[in-house]
């Protein structure tokens, strides 16, 4: 739909109800004159790439820095892992990303701007193709291995202001020794603060040693709820595909 008709449409209905929250299914940065938010379709492919193998950390940046750069400071990214075109067109995130699932829905819930979309069946996990037009119920068992993971990465984006979309927040890259394989980053607004490291390999990294935090202090495992020091540095054992999510909350 050409966007003069939704700027048309968008003066006329602020007269009326301007609360409302627009959503454009589209990544064409001009829509963002009119649009809250629009779908990052570039991220989740970058995303499956790097599952494939075709590209890599850097390709990740470079998409990232894309956004930031390209798109206006307050443009909202509605992120994702599946949805339901993806699931029905291309298969589960499990088909598409693999191991990778679990980090790849951190990071759509925690970089600058990004909003986290969670599609019905992920907390299950739901791991079959439903059909696109037909009924297609979700085979629920009763038991969602994946709902406290879920709760707690979209409670944290809720709650920390730092993960806000939206609103001013800074974001730093965190450099480590094993950059082809890890993409760090901490995010801060106000005082609220988190800081992020995600093992994106099949490797599992012993001893991940950070020293070069710019926040330094007492934070929580969003996960675990362990209180960690993080102050001076700092060595992490990581899994293969393992995420590391600490924060601090000033109320």
């Amino acid at each position: 739909v050409p966007l003069d008709f939704w700027e048309t449409a968008r003066q006329k209905l602020d007269l009326v109800k301007n609360d409302l929250f627009w959503l454009g299914e589209t990544e064409d940065i001009n829509y963002h004159q009119v649009f809250d938010a629009t779908y990052a379709w570039e991220l989740l492919h970058m995303l499956e790439a790097i599952n494939k193998g075709i590209s890599h950390i850097a390709d990740l940046e470079r998409v990232l820095n894309k956004y930031a750069t390209r798109f206006p400071g307050d443009a909202i990214r509605l992120a994702f892992t599946s949805n339901h075109d993806e699931n029905s067109h291309s298969g589960s995130e499990y088909e598409r990303m693999g191991h990778l699932v679990k980090p790849f829905a951190i990071l759509t819930a925690t970089w600058k701007n990004c909003m986290p979309l969670v599609y019905s069946g992920q907390e299950l996990p739901n791991k079959k193709r439903l059909k696109f037009f037909d009924k297609d119920e979700i085979e629920w068992t009763g038991t969602n291995w994946l709902h406290h993971f879920y709760k707690t990465i979209l409670t944290l984006h809720q709650t920390n202001k730092a993960l806000h979309a939206g609103n001013p927040s800074t974001i730093k890259r965190i450099k480590t020794p094993a950059d082809d394989k890890v993409f760090a980053f901490t995010r801060q607004a106000e005082k609220d603060q988190v800081i992020i490291i995600l093992n994106l390999s099949s490797q599992h990294i012993p001893a991940l040693t950070i020293d070069n935090f710019s926040i330094n202090g007492k934070y929580k495992s969003a996960f675990s709820g362990i209180e960690h020091n993080l102050t001076g540095p700092q060595t992490f054992e990581m899994l293969a595909w393992d995420y590391l999510v600490y924060h601090r909350t000033v109320k």
